[in-house]
């Protein structure tokens, strides 16, 4: 499920990771078996020029393996595709560790 294909298949070369429409991701993390991406309204590859300009939107997306939760989903069930998750402000930094996510929203 960490692919975000929808499904728990393998692959041995890049794959796209699908979202919605009207999303642009600006920023990825990836975890042990899990990921987390930002959307926002400009696709930059440079980090450290993320600003809050940039992200309008702000909103958190999650996917993969969630042993401990740590895809913010309330719940322990593994995801396979990326899922909006509610936080009360604009995130603007993310980070993950083996079975645990980060999200900054700066207030």
């Amino acid at each position: 499920g960490q692919l975000g294909r929808g499904n728990k298949d393998t692959s041995t070369g890049p794959v796209p990771v699908q979202f919605p429409p009207h999303v642009k991701i600006v920023a990825i993390a990836a975890g042990f078996a899990h990921c987390l991406a930002i959307s926002g309204d400009t696709m930059i590859a440079d980090l450290t020029l993320l600003t809050e300009s940039l992200l309008d939107k702000g909103e958190l997306f999650t996917w993969g393996w969630n042993s401990d939760g740590q895809l913010g989903l309330g719940n322990t069930d593994d995801c396979t595709t990326p899922t909006a998750i509610a936080v009360d402000n604009k995130v603007k930094l993310i980070a993950c560790g083996r079975v645990n996510s980060l999200c900054y929203t700066g207030t």
